[in-house]
């Protein structure tokens, strides 16, 4: 049993406070927590009740520290688990918060999957290689369904991503133009077989890669 010889408001820190005990090492719990074990000054404490308390405050701030996170962006199942660890948090109490947050309806990694790909797609104009490098980053499988279109789509997607640099390769002469748009769309990840049919389309392909 442990006695607790005072309750201290820890700065900065509205909520919690910190337990201290006559004859063992202090500890921080919120402030509902204390109340809902009774932890009062004088009270003798089991380490049962104090162990509960514990797991208890672990648990809310792991949760608290999840929902912060998915309040602020669209997280995968992987993502949130990282930032749960560093934060300290065990692989257990990882798991079972996890399991909360996807149960809440908070986690979907497929219908983010799904996101991913068509921001990719639509926004940033991204290819293949680049998109796959993007999921697998955030821990996500690529999706079963994606936006359909072939060969010609991905051409669209290229020349779409060249959209804008017009003038920035107007300035430069034809095969150097050329070899930094192949460049630029191989980053942005095109097959070179994509990258030929859209500088095809621009009149640029000269039939080789140098």
């Amino acid at each position: 049993m442990k006695t607790i010889a005072a309750l201290t408001q820890i700065p900065g820190k509205p909520r919690r406070m910190r337990v201290e005990f006559r004859n063992g090492e202090p500890v921080e719990l919120a402030m509902d927590i204390i109340a809902r074990h009774r932890l009062l000054v004088g009270h003798a404490v089991s380490a049962e009740t104090l162990r509960a308390a514990q797991e208890e405050d672990a648990r809310k701030e792991a949760e608290t520290a999840a929902l912060k996170l998915l309040n602020r962006k669209n997280c995968s199942e992987q993502e949130l688990r990282r930032t749960l660890r560093a934060n300290g948090f065990g692989e257990r109490l990882v798991d079972d918060v996890v399991d909360k947050c996807r149960g809440w309806g908070y986690l979907d990694d497929r219908h983010l999957a799904e996101m991913v790909v068509t921001d990719a797609i639509e926004r940033r104009h991204l290819g293949p290689a680049r998109i796959r490098e993007t999921l697998r980053k955030r821990g996500l499988d690529t999706p079963a369904q994606q936006p359909s279109g072939g060969e010609s789509s991905l051409v669209d997607q290229a020349l779409a991503a060249l959209k804008g640099k017009e003038r920035t390769y107007a300035r430069l002469d034809r095969e150097t133009a050329r070899r930094r748009m192949i460049a630029f769309l191989q980053r942005r990840g095109f097959s070179f077989d994509t990258i030929r049919a859209a500088l095809a389309r621009l009149g640029e392909d000269s039939g080789g890669e140098g």
